[in-house]
């Protein structure tokens, strides 16, 4: 199986447990509050929102993290409009019911998980990493419910084929390290092929505003690698012909929290066209 969740390998899962260890010392501040919760047929899942005012822009995490990751730019986006960040299954205090973490299936949860909320359509999403394969699903298979995306250093759904294609020398996380990860990683490891294949096989992005920003400052994953990161990301941007690509020079993997700033404003800018847009 080829298959990489997070791209920047070597400084994410040392993200991933600076992370962990901050989440320790200092959980009350490290969380979005308040927390919410809502029971689906999916399961009972943890959330949080704020704001006001329409289109929601719903935050889709990456492998290991739940909803505190998008804490760097949450309150500045629910200045302008309204906000929703949750946990994943197997995240946090959410719990699902089933063993399937196919994108597929993710996406269902979501849309379930929004209606019990009384969040109504429609959504920005903003999706990093694997959490924008799992947006990218969503807006091709229920494009009426979708103003415009934000795929923040998001995973291509052929990238892993490409890389390996390409000769890189890292594409894949070993396997053994998804427990460190923590989270429903390991779940969502390995249902990630099919989830790529899922999007692969589901109709055309929809015409909607999108900005891909992409972060490219990854000074150990190789030239061939971060070449082709480049490239593949630009290809996104592309999905949409209202899509346009921001890169980050000084940004690794986690744009959002390298340079919230930045990522704020590609949200603000889908939000003013979608809202163009419906007028």
């Amino acid at each position: 199986m080829v298959f990489v969740c997070e791209p920047s390998l070597i400084l994410n899962f040392i993200r991933q447990f600076q992370l962990a260890a901050l989440a320790v010392t200092v959980a009350s501040c490290a969380s979005l509050q308040p927390e919410q919760r809502a029971t689906t047929q999916f399961g009972s899942f943890s959330y949080s929102s704020a704001g006001n005012g329409s289109p929601t822009v719903v935050f889709e995490s990456g492998l290991g993290d739940g909803r505190e990751a998008w804490q760097p730019l949450f309150a500045d986006v629910g200045k302008f409009t309204s906000v929703f960040a949750y946990d994943r299954g197997g995240y946090g205090d959410s719990r699902a019911t089933v063993e399937d973490r196919s994108a597929r299936e993710i996406v269902e949860e979501l849309r379930a998980l929004l209606k019990a909320a009384h969040v109504e359509p429609p959504y920005v999403l903003v999706g990093h990493s694997i959490g924008g394969l799992y947006a990218n699903l969503f807006a091709r298979t229920h494009p009426d419910e979708i103003a415009g995306v934000v795929l923040v250093d998001a995973r291509p759904p052929d990238f892993s084929e490409r890389c390996k294609a390409a000769g890189a020398l890292v594409c894949a996380p070993p396997k053994w390290l998804m427990p460190f990860v923590g989270g429903g990683s390991m779940g969502e490891y390995k249902w990630a092929p099919k989830g790529m294949a899922q999007v692969r096989d589901a109709a055309p992005f929809p015409p909607v505003p999108l900005v891909v920003v992409t972060g490219t400052h990854r000074p150990f994953e190789g030239e061939a690698f971060n070449n082709l990161w480049l490239e593949t990301q630009a290809e996104l941007s592309r999905l949409s012909p209202y899509g346009r690509h921001v890169i980050c020079d000084h940004c690794g993997h986690y744009v959002h929290q390298d340079d919230p700033a930045l990522v704020v404003e590609a949200i603000r800018d889908v939000v003013e066209r979608s809202r163009a847009a419906s007028r």
